[in-house]
């Protein structure tokens, strides 16, 4: 099974942040919750994230062992794609030209994220 873990970009400084993701109906407000050392003691410290830079970790590695998380930008061979979720195959894919691949049998690398890196993608007719 995958292990469950989140990113997104902190509101107040831009800082990634991985832990646990909640999503407050109340406030509207998107959090990342993770444990922090402060001093000789861990404490579960709470992050409010901008929610269009939220991504979970899709359960796989790129050829480096960097996570995969939705949002990254992947580099195989000549193709730049963009990670993402679909609910309608209820898994992590990439549009290719023809529809979609799924990740089983990637071998390609993380070059940077939709968010930070948009400039990756200019010109890339398999932008997600």
């Amino acid at each position: 099974m995958r292990e469950k873990k989140f990113r997104g970009k902190r509101s107040d400084n831009g800082e990634w942040v991985f832990g646990w993701y909640v999503h407050d109906e109340e406030w509207a407000k998107e959090y990342i919750y993770r444990q922090e050392k402060i001093g000789v003691f861990f404490q579960l410290v709470c992050h409010k994230v901008d929610p269009e830079t939220v991504g979970q970790y899709t359960g796989l590695k790129d050829k480096t062992g960097k996570e995969i998380y939705e949002g990254d930008i992947v580099e195989e061979g000549e193709s730049r794609v963009v990670i993402e979720w679909h609910d309608d195959g209820a898994k992590f894919w990439y549009k290719i030209p023809t529809g979609y691949a799924g990740l089983y049998g990637f071998y390609g690398e993380i070059i940077g994220n939709r968010h930070d890196d948009p400039e990756l993608l200019k010109g890339e007719s398999q932008e997600g």
